[in-house]
């Protein structure tokens, strides 16, 4: 299944509703969650976003699993002077009671706002990552900067939710990218959800509960991590979650 032609087609809600006939839930990060009887209601929604811009869609990375698999995509959207790059996140989870999809992004790209959003998965305490991205949680939950700078190669690159990517030339550096992050009182501990991984990316479904010395109602996301041997490569961030001081 290949969510987004048929989503981002115009005047396709019949054939979108048919090829998702198996879908029993669908969650979307700016219009919430669907039932599999609710897909046209949805389409519509989503249409009132990308309606009027010529569009393109990019493939960026997919990672499957038996019953589990994820595409990444980048929405290039352009209408006169106006330009919208999103960067977006599907899993296709299929549970024993049918298909449940859930669509990870930014709301900033398409009107600079953040809509919060409920958690849609519950933390799973029995998973397991490549060595190299187990390294980076830990680091990540301790805000230990060192530790997490040590973890990408030297030219690494991470994305943020917005777009906006750190560590490539020209750009701001890893190291301002956590700092920032770290400098709400000191690290992240995700909650961990699920997890789809293949040779050379790991992704990870989380809920954000608590930065620094702050908590919060559990926030979902994804984050892409490409490694190779014992380096993080790479990683990629989907969420709507913007935290306070």
């Amino acid at each position: 299944m290949n969510l987004i032609p048929l989503l981002t087609a115009p005047n396709a809600s019949a054939a979108f509703v048919n090829e998702l006939n198996l879908v029993i839930k669908l969650d979307d990060a700016r219009f919430g969650s669907f039932g599999g009887n609710e897909l046209a209601d949805y389409y519509a929604k989503f249409q009132s976003v990308v309606d009027g811009f010529d569009l393109k869609v990019e493939a960026i990375n997919s990672i499957q699993q038996k019953n589990c698999w994820l595409e990444e995509v980048e929405l290039n959207l352009h209408r006169q002077d106006q330009t919208i790059r999103l960067p977006v996140a599907i899993v296709y989870d299929q549970t024993n009671q049918g298909l449940h999809i859930r669509l990870y992004y930014s709301n900033y790209p398409i009107d600079q706002s953040h809509i919060g959003r409920s958690a849609i998965l519950s933390a799973s305490h029995d998973l397991t990552f490549p060595e190299p991205v187990a390294r980076y949680q830990k680091a990540f939950a301790k805000g230990d900067l060192d530790a997490t700078l040590a973890m990408y190669e030297l030219n690494a690159t991470i994305r943020e939710p917005g777009g906006v990517v750190f560590g490539s030339s020209g750009q701001p550096t890893l190291k301002d990218f956590y700092s920032l992050l770290y400098s709400f009182g000191g690290g992240i501990p995700l909650e961990h959800c699920n997890a789809i991984t293949n040779d050379k990316s790991c992704a990870i479904e989380y809920n954000i509960v608590k930065v620094g010395s702050n908590h919060y109602s559990p926030q979902p996301g994804v984050a892409i991590y490409d490694y190779q041997d014992n380096k993080l490569t790479g990683a990629r961030i989907y969420d709507d979650f913007v935290p306070s001081h």
